[in-house]
């Protein structure tokens, strides 16, 4: 006889900690320059709001036709809180070669 519980399948949690992993764009680009990514001068930049740095400009670049990737500019140079889960992410991971468990500690996510 199998007992079904509603106990959180792993997955489950790695997924819900995923949703509510967020940090500032400054924060952001200080870790990207403290992992090598950009250099401190991008880091900088980026925080600030005045300029894209190279690695997430190549993110972007390898984004499907049909993505509005001025959209997508506008938005990381505006938005104020990088999360988990923005559809870039998964991209800039494939560029840097960065994997999931790899980002999850980047964020902060325990596994």
């Amino acid at each position: 006889m199998i007992i079904k519980t509603n106990e959180p399948t792993a997955a489950d949690v790695i997924s819900g900690k995923r949703a509510s992993a967020t940090m500032s764009r400054a924060e952001f680009a200080d870790k990207s320059a403290g992992a090598g990514w950009i250099t401190d001068a991008e880091a900088i930049a980026w925080a600030g709001g005045n300029a894209i740095p190279a690695f997430v400009e190549a993110a972007i670049a390898k984004l499907p036709e049909g993505k509005n990737k001025r959209r997508i500019r506008i938005d990381v140079m505006a938005q104020p809180v990088v999360r988990r889960t923005d559809l870039l992410i998964p991209v800039l991971m494939k560029v840097k070669r960065v994997s999931p468990e790899q980002m999850d500690a980047f964020f902060g996510i325990a596994p």
